[in-house]
């Protein structure tokens, strides 16, 4: 990165990049272009993986730092060191390390030669913002297509599930490709387009808290400079930076605590 050479450790970031996708679905670094993505490749903390899968070992997330550090000799020193110690760790049940090695070793073998000298666009090649492969990939992780999942119910794109004490308490349609989550208010004439008030007595999400919306297949959410921040799952989000979004994900605006949800797919439990 920063203009330093292509080497080895340049194919080690590849399988590292490669690695963190298999496993989340989703690739660790995605900015609103390619320019805001190759600055994340260098300054960007490697996103936890248990973000997203959650029986993620503690010992796989440390390969992928590793792999994906920002000083290359903090990196592995081979490939070969790299696949021993991926062989090393205790994978659970859903993670088939044959199928990752396998993969690994074919994406080295096949990566054609390349006289770059500025390895943040060589890896903006693997890492670019939903390209076909990627939105296959991310498919795949769905239990539906979201797409099919919307013609279950049309007109309605997804829910917001409130739920307390363990019981449902409301469901809030989203009925647009693209929505404002926030809070009324009545002296200005302003409304969201979903308003969380009445969830939020002591006022702790914005007027304009956050926006999900819906590309294609899939759905993004992003925070819109909130005072009390968005979070997905544990992750705090960076403001105006988006990220995939899930059936089944939790999402917390302020102090209010609600649950994605995608019409046709699995019913989800509540809380409890």
């Amino acid at each position: 990165m920063n203009n330093q050479p292509i080497g080895p450790w340049s194919d080690i970031y590849q399988l590292g990049i490669l690695l963190f996708e298999l496993i989340t679905g989703r690739v660790p670094f995605v900015g609103h272009n390619p320019a805001e993505t190759g600055v994340m490749h260098s300054a960007a903390i490697i996103p936890r993986m248990k973000q997203y899968v959650h029986d993620v070992p503690d010992e796989l997330q440390a390969i992928v730092d590793s792999a994906l550090a920002k000083e290359p000799g903090r990196r592995f020193a081979t490939v070969n060191a790299f696949l021993t110690a991926l062989q090393s760790i205790e994978l659970p049940p859903t993670i088939n390390p044959v199928e990752y090695e396998e993969t690994l070793r074919e994406a080295e073998l096949d990566r054609p030669s390349t006289d770059l000298t500025n390895e943040i666009a060589l890896q903006n090649q693997i890492s670019r913002q939903v390209t076909p492969q990627h939105r296959e990939m991310l498919a795949n992780s769905l239990p539906l297509p979201a797409v099919q999942a919307l013609a279950a119910q049309p007109g309605i794109y997804a829910y917001l599930r409130y739920e307390k004490d363990g019981k449902l308490i409301e469901r809030l349609p989203i009925k647009q490709k693209n929505v404002t989550i926030g809070r009324s208010d009545p002296k200005r004439g302003y409304a969201p387009d979903i308003d969380l008030s009445s969830f939020d007595p002591n006022k702790t999400i914005s007027r304009q808290h956050a926006r999900i919306r819906f590309e294609e297949t899939f759905f993004y959410i992003e925070d819109v400079k909130s005072h009390n921040k968005t979070r997905l799952g544990e992750l705090v989000l960076a403001p105006l930076k988006a990220e995939l979004l899930q059936h089944g994900d939790w999402i917390t605006f302020g102090n209010v605590r609600m649950r994605f949800e995608l019409p046709g797919m699995k019913e989800l439990t509540t809380d409890k």
